[in-house]
């Protein structure tokens, strides 16, 4: 049975959900200081990078229609591994650029009747 890429699209769409809602109204030190809150973030982020890999194996057009889509997955899987080269501002950068650009794009695919 082939799995719908949409699925995966929607786990990605609530992980960046997720993530505006645990960082909305929040400075970038409480990234730092708030022992719940930097785990939190980042399992949204190894969410969103799993989803969007499965869902480019079922469907490669995906690719397309998310900007950067391989380098938000290398981005994803690094901040899951805890990559020791990975700032935190690189990070918080993410939160405050990549993810909502990421939940618009993703937001249209899954409104588009493909």
């Amino acid at each position: 049975m082939r799995h719908d890429p949409r699925m995966y699209l929607y786990d990605v769409a609530r992980a960046c959900e997720a993530i505006a809602q645990f960082t909305d109204g929040v400075p970038f030190v409480d990234l730092l200081s708030d022992p719940l809150l930097l785990p939190a973030v980042e399992r949204q982020f190894a969410i969103v990078g799993e989803a969007l890999a499965r869902a480019i194996e079922l469907d490669s057009t995906v690719a397309d229609d998310v900007t950067g889509a391989r380098d938000i997955i290398a981005f994803c899987r690094a901040v899951a591994d805890r990559d020791e080269q990975l700032s935190l501002d690189r990070v918080w950068d993410a939160v405050e650029g990549r993810v909502p650009t990421l939940y618009r794009e993703v937001s249209v695919l899954l409104a588009d009747d493909r």
